[in-house]
């Protein structure tokens, strides 16, 4: 018995397009909606499609924006969010793109037009992957953070300093820059531990770090590289200045009083520096800015030695 094909394959691609959970629209040259299934117009508009067959798209958006429905549409200006819309819609055999909408959802929209006549869209709910790319962002960041960020102050850690500092330090030795490291640790801190114990220690060290980033300007490199100690590198700046924030920080840590819960603590720290000469490697710079250090230690702390 024959069978006519094409009918039947017509029939079967209608009641597809119909129930199918990705979402299928037509617009005409005069971008009236001619044909939509439930699964574009209720997430894309949040009404049925017998509620917006007819309709331009200027008029389906509207209707949404002002009723909060559908696609998420940040604007103030209805009208000027339409006329750039406009001005991408029809202007291309084929495009892509995603929206997110008012329910958190989020939708890729492919455009294409048919015979130079219809404007052919179909949307599929890209919610997981966004969610799953959100995810995998965190991951990545949180990894980041974990290899680059000292846990506790939130400050660089000691394989981003050396990284980072080993970077300038060719830099700056190319580039005939000044350069200045100092390396710092709190004066008896051990004392603080032992006395307190290790959680008022963390406090002290927390604090310590925002009153230190209080007196630096933004390009100045700061990182803890051990349990107290501390490094600073200075960047095209002259020996005169470093010397004069480094004096800033050690009075302000000298003059700040260290709340901590019941307690209140003073401390002081001790600073080692030593700028770069002509063709110095980094190993040698920390070497000679950590000779300085045990230096001021040696002459009575609370003190800083270039």
């Amino acid at each position: 018995m024959e069978r006519n094909y094409p009918l039947e394959i017509d029939k079967l691609l209608a009641l597809f397009v119909a129930q199918s959970n990705d979402g299928y629209a037509i617009f005409d040259l005069d971008d009236r909606l001619m044909y939509a299934n439930p699964s574009y117009t209720r997430p894309t508009l949040g009404v049925s499609p017998e509620q917006v067959i007819g309709k331009t798209f200027d008029e389906c958006i509207k209707e949404a924006f002002q009723s909060r429905r559908g696609i998420k549409i940040e604007t103030a200006d209805i009208e000027q969010w339409l006329a750039m819309a406009r001005q991408k819609r029809w202007q291309q055999q084929f495009r892509s793109f995603e929206v997110d909408l008012l329910n958190g959802k989020w939708l890729l929209i492919t455009e294409q037009i048919i015979g130079d006549k219809f404007l052919f869209l179909h949307s599929t709910d890209i919610s997981r992957t966004k969610y799953l790319e959100k995810e995998l962002r965190e991951a990545q960041s949180k990894l980041y953070q974990q290899a680059y960020f000292d846990e506790l102050t939130q400050i660089s850690n000691r394989r981003a300093f050396v990284q980072r500092a080993a970077q300038e330090v060719e830099k700056a030795s190319r580039n005939a820059n000044e350069l200045t490291l100092f390396l710092f640790d709190i004066d008896h801190f051990k004392k603080i531990n032992d006395s307190h114990g290790h959680p008022v220690g963390d406090k002290v060290l927390k604090q310590m770090c925002q009153v230190v980033n209080s007196q630096l300007r933004s390009y100045d490199i700061f990182a803890r590289i051990g349990g107290e100690e501390f490094a600073l590198i200075f960047t095209d700046t002259s020996q005169l200045t470093c010397c004069s924030i480094v004096e800033r920080i050690r009075l302000s840590i000298q003059c700040h009083s260290f709340k901590l819960d019941n307690l209140s603590l003073s401390c002081t720290v001790s600073f080692g520096g030593a700028t770069l000469n002509a063709s110095e490697k980094f190993e040698s710079l920390m070497s000679r800015a950590d000779k300085n250090l045990y230096q001021a230690k040696r002459a009575g702390r609370n003190q800083s030695v270039l």
